[in-house]
């Protein structure tokens, strides 16, 4: 009997200590993985969550920078930490939901092995042409390629980006046949000699060259207008359901507590509602989308076989 009950005893401590833990959380520093080098986007948005989150919990956040993969390399490692809440990623979509269609023996289960915890941010591309493309619009370029199949070209920064993904969904939704070519550097220096037609790129790096006049923007990726470039048309007023942004959200292993989980959520809407903070994304071409970890969950599941089918529709196959 006494052994009976010194065993409930111990478990019921177990549980009382664990729930104090939680609440009193963090009472050390956490780790913020941010899966590419320092100076990107993720990594500048991870720095500003980062300073808010240390000034509220008390504890220091330290960046992690674990670049490689198109974020894959980070990713795993998040996976193979403690569910305690002291390791958490900003990851993009590259990682979370592309790279399941496009790696042979990817170390982990965007659903099984990560904890949502909110959708961030997206920072929209924007359909930008040659400036002496003979297009206007988004039903022009369209025209065009079903006048001239197989010979128009668009750039991007590689497979499985969101720029290659927007010309698979534009051939896929409209029957155009494009030529895709994937750039290991910049390709705004061939888009603006013509040496390719289009390009479905960065907001934050395209605007500057719209601005400049050396090439011309058509439409944004979004679903539907975007706050950081009001004036476009979104693609999917011309090609509907077209919507392909690229996008980051925090992740946590999988089985870190709820209440963790919803502390974290909860300092990262506080963080995102303040104007500075607001602004300075803003100024990056970074659209502010929050929302619930089960929204963030959703997406993911959605995301997954959407692109899966796109990819396999198109011959893109793992490697």
């Amino acid at each position: 009997m006494k052994v009976k009950f010194s065993v409930v005893f111990a478990a019921l401590l177990l549980v009382v200590s664990s729930a104090v833990a939680e609440s009193d959380y963090p009472v050390k520093p956490v780790k913020l993985i941010v899966p590419f080098p320092p100076g990107g986007v993720s990594d500048v948005v991870g720095r500003l969550l980062a300073e808010k989150w240390s000034a509220a919990w008390g504890q220091p956040v330290v960046i992690d920078n674990v670049p490689g993969a198109a974020g894959t390399i980070g990713l795993a490692k998040l996976a193979k930490s403690p569910p305690d809440g002291y390791a958490i990623a900003l990851p993009g979509d590259a990682a979370t939901v592309v790279n399941v269609s496009l790696m042979a023996n990817l170390p982990y289960d965007p659903l099984r092995d990560f904890a949502p915890i909110m959708q961030v941010g997206a920072p929209p591309n924007v359909l930008v042409v040659n400036k002496d493309l003979p297009v206007n619009n988004v039903a022009d370029l369209i025209a065009l390629a079903r006048a001239r199949p197989g010979k128009l070209t668009y750039a991007s920064s590689g497979i499985g980006t969101s720029q290659h993904l927007g010309g698979e969904f534009l051939a896929a939704m409209t029957g155009i046949d494009i030529v895709h070519v994937p750039y290991k550097d910049s390709y705004f220096s061939d888009l603006i000699s013509g040496r390719v037609d289009f390009a479905f790129a960065n907001t934050v790096i395209a605007l500057p060259q719209v601005r400049a006049g050396t090439v011309r923007a058509l439409a944004v990726t979004s679903a539907g207008r975007a706050a950081v470039v009001p004036d476009l048309p979104p693609v999917g007023d011309t090609v509907p359901g077209f919507a392909v942004t690229p996008w980051f959200g925090l992740l946590a292993p999988a089985g870190t507590p709820p209440a963790i989980i919803a502390k974290i959520h909860g300092e990262t809407a506080r963080a995102l509602n303040d104007a500075e903070l607001r602004a300075k994304l803003v100024d990056r071409g970074i659209e502010i989308i929050g929302g619930t970890p089960e929204e963030f969950r959703a997406l993911i599941a959605s995301e997954v076989p959407r692109i899966a089918t796109l990819l396999k529709s198109r011959g893109v196959k793992p490697q």
